[in-house]
């Protein structure tokens, strides 16, 4: 008799040890999401917003006329990439919360940081082509080098994250979500392709300039699948902290595809000009992937399954 009372005091002391640990966890999950709205507007995203509405402020006023009107607005398209640049050394600088390539997401956040720089090395030369070099529109040329680049980058980015999140198996189990996401962007590149390339010719063009004007889109298409894939399949995941990430990478994809698309367009049509809407578009996607690191380190945080990626280091 006395060792069945014992038996389930034991019993009933672990069940309640159990319970109060399954509330703590529960309370601090919680805490989590209640400090990340809380904190939505933390120094980082702070400096997003001041400069974004900084730029867009500029952007608004080259507008205006006034005698500083082609200045002004040859500057701007100069120096508006260091929302780029301060994006991609701030993810240098967490990836480290990551082990760096140790881990799918330590890789993922190092190549959107990369993709980042690249476009600000992209937008560096060109600025020093046109206004140093005098070269009317150099396209292709140096600058390419960094606005392709980040392709690949973001391709990578979205691929480690799909294998972080282990979307795989997600996708594996609902084929619709594959269909859509690699439907939808398909659709997007071909109503592209006819409408803003339409009576496109290669007569006069180098083979270069070709590969570029249909590898842009193409690469681009692809990184927008992948991004829609992952937000599809996120809903749950990090009890929904990650769908905001993810959405913000997304948009920034798929403004970075309408920026480099919208460029070829005025290229061949000759109405591409310094400041002016098409360098706002390129603007609004780098502040869009700047805030989309800063949510997504912010999520992944707040999960300690995946905080065991980090540690344990990746495949």
């Amino acid at each position: 008799m006395e060792s069945v009372i014992k038996n389930s005091l034991v019993f009933s002391t672990i069940n309640l040890l159990m319970l109060q640990f399954d509330n703590s966890i529960i309370k601090q999950y919680h805490l989590n999401v209640t400090d990340t709205k809380k904190n939505g507007l933390n120094k980082y995203s702070l400096l997003v917003l001041v400069l974004f509405l900084f730029f867009s402020g500029w952007f608004a006023g080259t507008y205006l006329p006034g005698p500083l009107h082609g200045k002004s607005t040859v500057l701007l398209s100069e120096v508006y990439g260091v929302v780029a640049l301060i994006g991609g050394i701030y993810g240098l600088s967490v990836a480290k919360n990551w082990g760096y390539f140790k881990s799918y997401f330590g890789r993922a956040i190092i190549l959107i940081s990369c993709g980042l720089l690249l476009q600000e090395f992209g937008q560096l030369a060109y600025s020093y082509l046109n206004s140093i070099k005098h070269v009317e529109l150099p396209y292709p040329s140096i600058p390419d080098i960094g606005f392709f680049g980040s392709i690949p980058m973001y391709i990578l980015a979205a691929r480690y994250l799909i294998k972080g999140l282990g979307i795989a198996s997600i996708v594996k189990k609902n084929h619709v979500k594959l269909l859509v996401g690699v439907l939808i962007p398909e659709i997007i590149l071909a109503v592209s392709y006819w409408f803003l390339l339409k009576g496109y010719s290669t007569e006069g063009k180098s083979s270069l300039a070709i590969f570029f004007d249909y590898g842009y889109p193409i690469g681009q298409a692809i990184y927008v699948s992948l991004a829609l894939i992952i937000l599809l399949s996120v809903s749950r995941l990090l009890g929904g902290l990650m769908r905001i990430p993810t959405l913000l990478l997304l948009l920034a994809y798929l403004i970075q595809y309408l920026s480099d698309f919208n460029f070829i367009f005025q290229t061949i049509h000759e109405t591409w000009g310094p400041g002016m809407y098409g360098d706002y578009l390129y603007f609004t996607s780098y502040c869009l992937l700047f805030y989309s690191l800063i949510r997504l380190n912010s999520a992944l945080n707040f999960s300690p399954s995946h905080k065991k990626d980090r540690d344990q280091g990746a495949d």
